[in-house]
């Protein structure tokens, strides 16, 4: 899933013009979501959270879905929409500060 902008992002993948990719995108975003509320509530074990989902791929998963991210907390006025993936990338980030993910 790729484009130039977050409009073009929204007008080739949001579910009005593919449902499939909708549907396929957040099942991604919230596993995600889950892992990082998980995480921060200590409820789950980091060490085998980061051995089931590689650091590097957490932090492309985070780079690639911020801008739809950020876009449905503009449009729905909801600055905690996804902020346990949030969290799940910046907690990667601070563990593995060396690894090159873009």
């Amino acid at each position: 899933m790729k484009a130039d902008s977050i409009e073009e992002f929204e007008n080739k993948y949001g579910p009005e013009n593919n449902p499939e990719a909708w549907v396929q995108r957040m099942l991604v975003n919230s596993r995600y979501e889950f892992l990082g509320v998980m995480l921060k509530k200590d409820m789950v074990d980091s060490e085998i959270l980061f051995q089931l989902y590689k650091p590097n791929t957490i932090l492309q998963a985070w780079d690639r879905f911020k801008p739809s991210i950020m876009s449905l907390r503009f449009r729905f006025n909801d600055p905690d929409y996804n902020s346990g993936f949030e969290y799940l990338f910046n907690e990667t980030r601070r563990r593995y500060p060396n690894i090159i993910h873009n």
